[in-house]
């Protein structure tokens, strides 16, 4: 019964990796815009044409905590001075020593129908995978004007959380 199991975890684990190899090789060319002769934010043509025209994300934070300064862009990159190349995941803090030279946030899920979805930051690469704001809820879809007022980070403390668990508890 195990090795059954270890079968379907294995065939499983081979179906996501090839649909992953299957999205990186889509998002390289660009076949899923939806407006493939127009030219995507950013200026990379042939990249992902979503978000209304958005423009990318430019909003970037300083993670302090743990001994550890590092860099987090808006738009899904982390841990690199992208204009100078350099990589900013430093630890401890203020010793020069870099730990991680760059990385990106990959969300991915299945849909109601069971098809895979994912979101990859390709360190724009290929264009932008993510832009601030909320979608509508009726028709998944954003304006340039939400993007821009959403490019900001909204950085909270131990004392929020503390107080929205109450605030949660009370209510309930």
């Amino acid at each position: 019964m195990k090795a059954i199991k270890n079968i379907q975890n294995m065939r499983r684990t081979k179906l996501i990796m090839a649909s992953v190899l299957a999205f990186s090789t889509i998002n390289s060319f660009g076949w899923y815009n939806k407006n493939a002769n127009s030219e995507a934010p950013g200026g990379n043509s042939g990249g992902p044409v979503i978000a209304a025209g958005c423009s990318p994300a430019t909003a970037i934070i300083r993670l302090n905590f743990n001994n550890v300064d590092a860099r987090v862009e808006n738009g899904g990159t982390m841990f690199q001075d992208r204009a100078t190349g350099t990589a900013d995941y430093v630890v401890p803090k203020a010793s020069g020593s870099t730990a991680i030279y760059s990385s990106g946030l990959w969300l991915g899920g299945q849909d109601v129908n069971g098809q895979l979805k994912l979101a990859a930051s390709t360190f724009r690469a290929n264009g932008d995978n993510y832009w601030p704001g909320p979608l509508n809820t009726s028709t998944a879809e954003i304006d340039a004007a939400t993007c821009t007022q959403w490019d900001k980070f909204f950085p909270m403390g131990v004392n929020m959380v503390k107080k929205f668990v109450a605030w949660y508890d009370c209510k309930n």
